[in-house]
């Protein structure tokens, strides 16, 4: 365990300044404010057995619903990108790797989903259900490996508030629980709709730590 002080040297001027900063902070909990919204829309409309106008590739509802998850994946890139800026000074591997796996897969996720909605109206209907097998589990995995990753890092530290690493630690559990374990336990659809609740939470409080902390980080001593 070791201190790191957000206030003792001037973070270095460039594409991240701290209104940039605070930006993608609000960005990131706008992204996932939506991305919960809309699953618990789906949610919903599956728990009263209703087949959701989005599923028809083309219609208005499915442009509506692609483009919202594009907004929410593009927030949360913007988040997490600026996570990585902001924590410079952190010298862990696991941090390293974790912040890197996220930032890149949520932007292959935005960049994804962008093509994934405007695909039917160019005629590549053909993409879309590929395109969004290959976003989710993308997401799956790279995703869920680097917040795991990221949590136990910050748990050796005094980066960012512990609750935070916490949050991040249970989206490995909690993507199980909805993914590939979730359907053999049988678990029922609000099960699976609040298994989704510690990303949120996690990027609801990394947003805000981002809005809030003070943008001048210090390097620290390596923690692994």
């Amino acid at each position: 365990m070791f201190g790191y002080d957000s206030r003792s040297i001037r973070q270095p001027r460039g594409r991240w300044t701290p209104k940039r900063t605070r930006g993608a902070g609000l960005a990131a909990i706008l992204g996932a404010v939506i991305l919960f919204g809309h699953i618990g829309y789906g949610s919903a409309l599956q728990y009263l057995g209703i087949v959701p106008g989005y599923e028809t590739v083309g219609s208005a509802v499915y442009y509506l619903s692609e483009g919202t998850l594009f907004l929410a994946w593009a927030g949360m890139f913007l988040g997490f990108a600026g996570l990585r800026a902001r924590v410079v000074g952190l010298e862990s591997r696991l941090w390293n790797v974790g912040s890197a796996l996220t930032v890149i897969d949520t932007a292959m996720a935005t960049v994804g989903f962008l093509a994934v909605t405007v695909a039917p109206a160019v005629g590549a209907i053909g993409v879309v259900e590929p395109g969004n097998m290959v976003i989710g589990l993308g997401v799956m995995i790279a995703v869920t490996v680097g917040t795991f990753l990221m949590g136990v890092s910050l748990l050796r530290t005094d980066a960012m508030p512990r609750y935070v690493a916490v949050l991040l630690l249970l989206v490995l559990p909690a993507t199980l629980l909805a993914g590939p374990v979730g359907p053999a336990l049988g678990v029922g659809i609000v099960i699976a709709l609040l298994s989704i609740v510690p990303f949120v939470a996690a990027m609801i409080a990394i947003g805000n730590w981002l809005r809030t902390v003070s943008a001048e980080p210090v390097p620290a001593e390596p923690s692994d």
